[in-house]
């Protein structure tokens, strides 16, 4: 799994990690994002870490491949 933080740059974190700098609550973000693209995430609040979001990876393939394109377009939207 992956984790990114929400908190308007894209910067490496560590290796499994990407950050993208947005005040936007996680539960919001995530909701944003399924309703304009299908993606579901998981909101770090959920997990006590706010900030962040969590992409599971348990799905077909292709599944898999559509849902990170998807998130792909819609972060670069939003990051500008």
């Amino acid at each position: 799994m992956t984790d990114m933080y929400i908190g308007t740059d894209i910067v490496k974190c560590d290796r499994m990690s990407a950050c993208l700098k947005k005040d936007i609550p996680s539960k919001t973000l995530c909701r944003e994002i399924f309703t304009k693209t299908g993606v579901l995430l998981l909101p770090g609040e959920t997990m006590e870490m706010e900030g962040y979001v969590r992409i599971g990876f348990c799905a077909e393939p292709e599944a898999l491949t559509t849902g990170l394109k998807e998130f792909s377009s819609f972060i670069r939207k939003i990051k500008n």
